[in-house]
């Protein structure tokens, strides 16, 4: 045991700097970002534009946008999507809400619309989705 920690801390020892310092910065991007996702975890089922999410992370629209994508790796609105689908998905598995009850609760504004946004995650309707939940085959 004391062998394989030993190779651990060597190995770590050889690493060069600039990766600790690349994963800090990462880290404290992330943090700077903690009140949008807590803000979107909240509240996606409310109308959240891009403003709102950029005055609570403190910056300028047009930098948020682009920090967001460099950080998270999507778009704010994708990102929103996601987590909206998310939530469709969740409700769909335990609730027998109606689809269109279960869009406005997860904050899409149609019905079509979250057809659409559902099955590009997802690749399937939220009916299929839920009708294949049922029936144990996802």
């Amino acid at each position: 045991m004391t062998e394989i920690l030993l190779d651990i801390v060597e190995f770590y020892d050889e690493l060069p700097v600039e990766l600790f310092d690349e994963h800090s910065k990462h880290l404290q991007d992330l943090n700077r970002l903690k009140k949008v996702f807590e803000l979107l975890n909240k509240e996606y089922n409310e109308k959240i534009t891009l403003g709102k999410a950029a005055r609570v992370a403190c910056l300028t629209e047009s930098y948020f946008s682009n920090f967001f994508k460099r950080v998270t790796g999507f778009t704010f609105s994708n990102y929103l999507q996601r987590i909206r689908v998310k939530k469709a998905k969740e409700l769909l598995m335990s609730e027998d809400f109606s689809t269109i009850r279960i869009a406005f609760l997860t904050g899409f504004n149609t019905l079509s619309y979250f057809n659409r946004t559902f099955k590009k995650f997802t690749k399937l309707t939220p009916s299929k989705y839920r009708k294949k939940v049922r029936t144990k085959q996802i």
